[in-house]
């Protein structure tokens, strides 16, 4: 949730054509089966990922057959068109999840844009609030798995085979998804030694005081200041450090810009408050930092500006 008005985020995060053959990692370079390889998908197409697995693929693709063979030798037309009101219900919810999941642009692969769908602004504005449309396909995985063990035990007339296909069905996806265990496993036993690239002392002055830390400028998830907020979070936190914005939180961008201008604002008339540390990136384009000298103390750390009250650090 969390996501924007005008409807940019809806039609990153969504599902891809081939998300459920195609077993995508988070990062599209990770591995997921340990017998499919992973097909093209657009950017975001992680966030619906909904691989169904060796064992459903083949599953659906046996119960397709089997409709068509029961349909040619027995004749039953009406029993296959017909449909009871709760399935018709189920159908019709699975349909238009899956059509919410596509976002604004259905695609195919890596960048093949089947068509568009045009929605209302007021239905893009709503749907924006979920941000991530592409997890709108899970509940239609769910009903996926539902529905084919519920054919096996229509088409199985004795228990006990029954229980043996759903037990080999469940065994292939578990060893199917095996891949991305391993890869997994691959990755915690490696030895890893974290090192901070914050090397100035001024950081553990920060760290050890109750400050009200203002990131002023656009700092992602790969920042070298984000990504050491993220490990040295626990200390932070212990020692009552608090932060405008973090990566793990949706935060109202609008609402922190408008404060950061404020205070952007107090700086240039003198002003911060006691417990305040604002931290800018080094390379920002508009140099104000000068004007900030007579005032403030202003560190020059490890591609960082940092500001504070005078003798506060």
């Amino acid at each position: 949730m969390g996501g924007d008005t005008l409807g940019l985020d809806c039609d990153i995060f969504t599902v891809n054509l081939n998300n459920f053959i195609n077993p995508i990692s988070v990062d599209h370079s990770g591995r997921v089966s340990l017998f499919l390889k992973p097909l093209q998908a657009h950017f975001g197409a992680y966030e619906g990922r909904c691989y169904l697995g060796l064992g459903l693929i083949i599953s659906l693709i046996y119960i397709v057959f089997y409709n068509i063979y029961s349909y040619i030798k027995h004749h039953d037309k009406k029993s296959y068109i017909s449909l009871h009101p709760m399935r018709f219900f189920i159908l019709l919810v699975c349909i238009v999840l899956f059509i919410l999941s596509l976002g604004l642009t259905v695609r195919l692969g890596e960048t093949s844009a089947v068509t568009k769908i045009w929605y209302p602004m007021f239905i893009i504005k709503i749907l924006s609030i979920y941000r991530c449309l592409g997890r709108f396909i899970w509940p239609v995985y769910y009903m996926i798995f539902l529905y084919v063990i519920k054919k096996y035990k229509e088409i199985m007339k004795s228990k006990i085979n029954f229980i043996i296909c759903i037990t080999l069905l469940v065994l292939i996806n578990i060893l199917d998804h095996s891949g991305m265990l391993i890869d997994y496993h691959k990755y915690y036993v490696s030895d890893f030694k974290y090192e901070s690239l914050l090397t100035d002392p001024i950081w553990d002055k920060i760290k050890k005081n109750k400050n009200h830390i203002m990131l002023m400028d656009d700092m992602t998830i790969d920042d070298v200041l984000i990504d050491n907020c993220l490990k040295i979070g626990k200390d932070l936190i212990k020692n009552g450090n608090t932060l405008n914005k973090f990566y793990l939180a949706r935060y109202p961008e609008e609402t922190i810009n408008k404060n950061t201008i404020e205070v952007e604002k107090g700086l240039l008339n003198s002003h911060l408050d006691d417990n305040m540390i604002c931290i800018y990136k080094e390379n920002r384009e508009n140099d104000i930092f000068t004007q900030f000298e007579e005032n403030f103390d202003v560190y020059y750390a490890n591609g960082y500006i940092i500001v504070c009250n005078k003798g506060y650090l």
